[in-house]
């Protein structure tokens, strides 16, 4: 796990804005998630369950991203108080963020999803 998440932070060096994102809901043994987090590892969501899990291990909310089209306004607002990422994947998910974002008074972190439908 250390060898191949090295190799990966070799492979993103000198780009500031990105990061290794380890997905959560492949894993949430807390050993497991405590350890990259300790290592400098993000973490992926897709809950708020998910969210707190993640807060507990130690993950850093600047290396936090809340994906998937399920997320709920509750799931985003917990994501709004602790400054994590949200991914826009459509249109009736930015209604959701919008509404959390004004619930919790505060400006959402956000970015947004595009899929160019291109075959590869």
């Amino acid at each position: 796990m250390e060898e191949n998440f090295r190799s990966y932070e070799k492979a993103i060096e000198g780009l500031d804005s990105a990061f290794i994102g380890y997905a959560v809901k492949a894993n949430n043994n807390m050993n497991v998630l405590r350890h990259l987090a300790q290592m400098g590892s993000g973490a992926v969501l897709v809950s708020s369950n998910e969210l707190k899990v993640a807060l507990l291990a130690g993950f850093k909310p600047d290396k936090m991203v809340l994906n998937g089209n399920g997320k709920t306004v509750r799931d985003i607002q917990l994501a709004v108080q602790n400054g994590i990422l949200v991914n826009i994947d459509s249109e009736f998910d930015l209604e959701h963020i919008i509404q959390a974002a004004k619930l919790e008074s505060k400006k959402a972190r956000t970015m947004l999803r595009i899929n160019p439908d291109i075959d590869p």
